[in-house]
């Protein structure tokens, strides 16, 4: 008798656009966080920004992002990856939109935080979906993709630079704010937490065990080594690839600030070709 059951580690057509969704998720995130560093210029003159209000606008995004880093990781086991991709594409369009419709310096701070905020459940919500609907042996290569994916929204100043040429910051935002919207809807639709019943129901059996498995990791030495590790290779990187690279370029090597944006992108395609 023929056993026509499914290898355990078999993978659903239907995996793949799940985890997609999470991957242009962010994908987008960091696409969009690099709009105020291809329009400065146009920040400036509006809002009567200097050097140090645009310093603040850049760091806004980042205290919340960073701050939710690990609180986002157990909503995702608690509440699952679906819900936390809805609401928070959801939200990142709702503060596009008003980075957009801004007529004042507050809105355009309240718009940064509030996207730190809820773009922190990119990243770690692909990897939670990557984790569920993905077999062991393919981890490794749909991390390295989904990552790829962050640093293509990373490396798109250049493009967003030539399309600022044509539509102003404002129809910008409103455009990625309904990408997001969309986004989310799609996420509501055709996300699942797990490929059955049981994976919510197991995340809940070991909430019970999460202080205990989060104070076994805080008090390794190893978790702190490799954390100040990455993030002192990551932070320069990021600081100037996203938001001063482009004008940095252009002041110092006396070229365009478009062609600083194209400048300052190669840094994350040199990341892609590494990762």
């Amino acid at each position: 008798m023929l056993d026509h059951s499914k290898p355990s580690d078999s993978i659903p057509k239907i995996a793949w656009l799940i985890w997609g969704l999470g991957a242009f998720f962010y994908f987008a995130q960091y696409a969009i966080r690099l709009v105020p560093s291809v329009i400065q210029a146009e920040l400036t003159v509006t809002f009567e920004m200097s050097a140090t209000s645009l310093g603040y606008l850049g760091g806004l995004f980042y205290y919340p992002y960073i701050a939710m880093q690990m609180p986002i990781g157990t909503l995702a086991d608690r509440f699952g990856p679906r819900l936390l991709l809805t609401f928070g594409a959801f939200f990142c369009g709702l503060s596009a939109l008003l980075f957009g419709w801004a007529d004042s310096l507050v809105q355009i701070y309240l718009s940064r935080f509030l996207l730190g905020l809820f773009a922190s459940a990119g990243f770690v919500c692909a990897l939670k979906l990557a984790t569920v609907w993905f077999p062991a042996r393919m981890l490794g290569l749909i991390i390295g993709i989904t990552q790829t994916f962050g640093m293509l929204g990373a490396s798109s100043g250049g493009p967003l630079s030539m399309i600022n040429q044509h539509y102003d910051y404002s129809t910008i935002m409103v455009v990625m704010g309904g990408v997001f919207i969309l986004l989310s809807l799609a996420s509501f639709m055709f996300v699942r937490n797990g490929q059955a019943p049981s994976t919510q129901s197991q995340a809940h059996s070991d909430d019970s065990n999460l202080n205990n498995i989060l104070k076994t990791v805080l008090k390794s030495k190893y978790t702190w080594i490799n954390a100040m590790y990455a993030g002192f290779i990551y932070a320069p990187v990021q600081v100037l690839g996203e938001y001063w690279g482009a004008q940095f370029f252009a002041n110092v090597y006396g070229i365009t600030p478009k062609q600083g944006a194209f400048a300052a992108s190669t840094l994350f395609i040199g990341w892609i070709v590494g990762g």
